[in-house]
């Protein structure tokens, strides 16, 4: 599987009373504008990373209602002693609440939870710890520019 894919997307798990659920996302990042004097590939700033997945995966539906889960976890890769692993980083119910937004319609399945400080710090903890990840962008979107 293409490394680049793997980077952008994660597994997501919930927890609540009523037991636990599964989900994938993938990040989208909001970059900095681009320097007008340069032309070709440049470096720019990260601004803002989002986790973007479903809304029944966020708010999987008990009883026919939906509900916010209890927590809610994110996964970055990792290699420990020869082994890959899901590095998990979490969300209490009320970090899910503050951080998840949802589109007005209910029926539109699409969700997302801003991580950009959860990343930030998490790379500050474990420098070079983890494997590569990545992000889509506006540029990059199918429809738009090849990810590559």
């Amino acid at each position: 599987m293409n490394d680049t894919f793997q980077g952008i997307t994660t597994i997501i798990l919930t927890a609540s009373s009523s037991g636990h659920e599964q989900g994938t996302g993938f990040y989208y990042q909001q970059l900095g504008p681009a320097d007008p004097a340069k032309t070709g590939v440049q470096w720019r700033k990260i601004e803002q990373v989002w986790l973007a997945t479903n809304r029944h995966v966020v708010l999987p539906r008990i009883m026919d209602k939906e509900v916010l889960p209890d927590s809610l976890s994110f996964h970055l890769r990792r290699v420990r002693e020869s082994q890959l692993e899901w590095d998990p980083i979490r969300l209490d119910h009320s970090e899910v609440l503050k951080r998840a937004r949802f589109h007005g319609n209910p029926a539109v399945d699409v969700a997302i939870i801003d991580v950009h400080d959860l990343l930030v710090e998490t790379f500050k903890v474990a420098p070079g710890d983890h494997l590569p990840w990545s992000a889509v962008t506006s540029e990059n979107l199918p429809g738009r520019n090849r990810i590559s």
